[in-house]
């Protein structure tokens, strides 16, 4: 099997396309649909894509198994071949790709979207980074844990 590596390689550039020359638009609309696919896997329940609030826009919206809700916000990133431009691209930690008034932002559209379904909303910050031959590599982070009502 895996002398047929470079197949899979070819084959996934050919249908997705060459994750290098993907615009930002189309790399993030790829890692939000990779973490729909693994929210599905784990039995999460998607509820909205691309969520529009006044003070923000919510990448996913799911419920998880058990009944508690999440508002998911993804950064995606290229994977450099060189490990400088990496270091570079991303700019560091999750964390420090956060600003603090988009946190500010997530923070108020998680208070209106509460007060709006009148339950708890936690919220999951993913990190997905793809490398060249498109494959993704998804991590999640809990900056507020849905408190029990």
């Amino acid at each position: 099997m895996a002398g047929f590596a470079w197949l899979v390689r070819a084959w996934t550039r050919l249908v997705r396309g060459d994750p290098a020359r993907w615009n930002d638009a189309r790399l993030g609309l790829a890692g939000e649909r990779e973490v729909a696919r693994m929210l599905r896997v784990e039995g999460e329940v998607l509820l909205a894509t691309r969520l529009r609030s006044s003070s923000a826009e919510i990448d996913l919206l799911s419920r998880d198994r058990h009944g508690r809700l999440w508002l998911h916000e993804v950064k995606t990133t290229r994977e450099s071949p060189l490990p400088a431009l990496a270091a570079k691209r991303t700019r560091g930690s999750l964390s420090g790709r956060v600003r603090a008034a988009q946190a500010g932002r997530l923070e108020q559209a998680r208070s209106a979207l509460s007060a709006a379904r009148r339950e708890e909303v936690g919220i999951k910050m993913w990190s997905v980074r793809v490398d060249a031959s498109g494959k993704f590599f998804a991590t999640p982070a809990v900056l507020r844990e849905p408190r029990r009502t």
